[in-house]
């Protein structure tokens, strides 16, 4: 940087001064002069390497990931440099506005609340627990709040939906994110309906022009990457992939349309949850606008504090946003695609004082069809065994049939080294499956975007639980609930049992088979014998051999039977761990 790099920096610092103790919209015009002067690239390249040093990213990027931090400079300065120079107007004006004693965590999230594209950034690197904490701190900042979005744009907007209907919309907004406003209202009861209270969704004033922008500017820094890819020692491949997402998750929550389908086919799901809500569409619904009824209750990380109730709340969660839809009669059910807790209310209003969870937000959603979850149970099922064979079998089911997926000798290496690493042994089962999915991913496997979101929305749900409840037992929920759905299936699977030919995984809502919960039970008798190993021993050598003369059974058919008969037995005995719902 030359000299006249340097005074053009200090010019636009100045402007501090000039403009003490003075809000956005009066900087605004100095800013606006100040880049008439310089001309639109020095003023855009100078205003964002003024932006970047006022960020302070050593301090932003703690050294713990000290090698992300050249990437991250270098990013944000082409993406903001390749923004439209009205927006860098505004932006610098905002910045000028916080003051000389704002720090870095208040500087990003203020800048975040301008450029939806940081906004969605910073969210998704929220919700992943592993980020240092101070970091995460302040983007937890992103999830709700107020990000100086016009009230009375919102309202006019609302206003110019609802027509000459009979609302009161409220004057404030009730919260906002990257794309989206929430604003309360009330309807007085009608002839043809009854009285609502309930929030219009909205999509801001201008995002979308914003977004369209902020994707040329993303486009450029991902092409800088890709070019300049020897200069950073990282895995490019998970950039480009998170830039990818970044755009997917905007452009879907800019069709509000497709929220008000994915809250009616949950509220499908979840009928006759009594702990589990859902809002439900109501009058209006547009692309940029949509009604719906209002959801009480506080942010469930704020809202509990007593450890057991924390508990409940994770146990409860894991029920409906894995096991429901994993689980459910439908053919296509729909699971929340963004489960963080800014997006899950805690409420005690109920008479009793029950806990109640509201799932708000359904902009990001999917469906899993039954094959493909029959074939993820298959998944599951091989990392409970520790089946390598059926691990490798039920990944291949799963991937996308293409020319250029990997063989099956690489999908066998990559499963028998991921399984031998510390992280996959010690994590919980349903964890060990998706990890197995990243994995595979890696070496070129290919899989349906509807379970690499149930996949991403799991982990932002594990994030949220451990939270929670940093001790809570992921896999001992999930038998627990399995367990109840093969009690109840077991009067039914009788005759499948003795015809070969109709036991089918589909024909069972645990979409097990006969054979498949063979294989679980000789697993739990295995579990038993480990953990109970001095009484299953001493029950065996004392009444094994008389049983088997008594009943006239060959030793092979006894010992399966006794065996399966243990692992019954222990998935009888195992303690509820969630409440039986839906």
């Amino acid at each position: 940087m030359g000299m006249d790099d340097i005074a053009s920096v200090e010019q636009i610092r100045r402007l501090t001064g000039l403009g003490d103790g003075a809000g956005a919209a009066q900087l605004a015009p100095l800013v606006a002069a100040h880049a008439r002067k310089m001309g639109t690239r020095p003023f855009l390249d100078q205003a964002a390497a003024t932006l970047i040093e006022g960020l302070d990213i050593a301090g932003l990027v703690p050294g713990v990931y000290g090698a992300y931090q050249g990437l991250v400079r270098d990013g944000l300065l082409l993406f903001l440099s390749h923004l439209p120079v009205a927006r860098m107007v505004s932006i610098v004006a905002a910045q000028l506005a916080l003051g000389d004693k704002a720090d870095a965590g208040r500087r990003m999230v203020a800048l975040a609340g301008q450029v939806p594209t940081l906004h969605k950034l910073g969210q998704i690197i929220a919700r992943n627990r592993h980020v240092d904490g101070t970091v995460r701190r302040w983007l937890v900042c992103l999830e709700s709040g107020g990000f100086g979005t016009d009230a009375k744009a919102v309202r006019r907007m609302i206003r110019a939906a609802v027509g000459k209907q009979d609302v009161h919309i409220a004057p404030d907004i009730l919260a906002e994110a990257s794309v989206g406003a929430v604003v309360a209202f009330s309807r007085p009861a009608t002839s043809d309906a009854p009285a609502h209270r309930g929030v219009f969704k909205v999509v801001k004033p201008l995002v979308a022009d914003h977004i369209a922008e902020e994707m040329v500017a993303l486009d450029a820094v991902a092409r800088h990457l890709q070019e300049n890819r020897s200069r950073y020692d990282l895995d490019l491949a998970a950039c480009t992939a998170l830039f990818a997402d970044v755009k997917s998750l905007l452009q879907e929550e800019l069709d509000l349309s497709g929220e008000k389908a994915h809250l009616e086919m949950a509220h499908a799901l979840y009928d006759g949850w009594d702990a589990v809500t859902v809002p439900r569409p109501l009058f209006v619904a547009t692309d940029r606008v949509l009604a719906m009824t209002f959801a009480p209750g506080r942010k469930v990380t704020d809202g509990l504090t007593r450890t057991a109730d924390r508990k409940a709340a994770a146990r409860l969660l894991f029920d409906a946003l894995i096991c429901a839809p994993l689980f459910s009669r439908q053919e296509m059910p729909v699971f929340h695609g963004d489960p963080h807790a800014g997006n899950i209310l805690c409420d005690r209003s109920a008479p009793g004082g029950a806990l109640r969870l509201a799932l708000i937000d359904w902009s990001q959603a999917g469906r899993l069809s039954r094959a493909l979850r029959v074939d993820l149970l298959k998944l599951v099922q091989g990392v409970f065994c520790n089946d390598t064979r059926m691990i490798c079998l039920a990944a291949q089911g799963l991937m996308c049939r293409t020319a250029a997926g990997p063989s099956a000798n690489t999908i066998r290496a990559a499963v028998t080294r991921l399984s031998a690493a510390p992280q996959f042994q010690s994590a919980a089962m349903m964890k060990r499956t998706f990890l197995l999915l990243e994995r595979l991913s890696a070496v070129g496997g290919r899989f349906p975007r509807e379970l690499l979101l149930f996949r991403k929305s799991f982990f932002i749900l594990d994030g949220l639980l451990w939270e929670l409840a940093p001790d809570f037992d992921m896999d001992h929920t999930a038998m627990a609930h399995l367990r109840g759905l093969l009690l109840r299936e077991l009067p039914g699977r009788v005759g499948a049992w003795m015809m070969a030919l109709e036991d089918r995984p589909e024909r069972y809502r645990s979409l097990l088979s006969n054979r498949d919960v063979q294989e679980i039970l000789l697993k739990l008798a295995l579990t038993f014998v480990h953990r109970r190993m001095d009484l299953a021993i001493g029950i065996l050598d004392a009444h094994a051999g008389v049983l088997r003369r008594l009943l006239g059974v060959p030793r092979g058919c006894f010992s399966r039977a006794v065996t399966l008969g243990l692992g019954l037995y222990y998935l009888v005995r195992m303690p509820d761990a969630a409440p039986s719902s839906g």
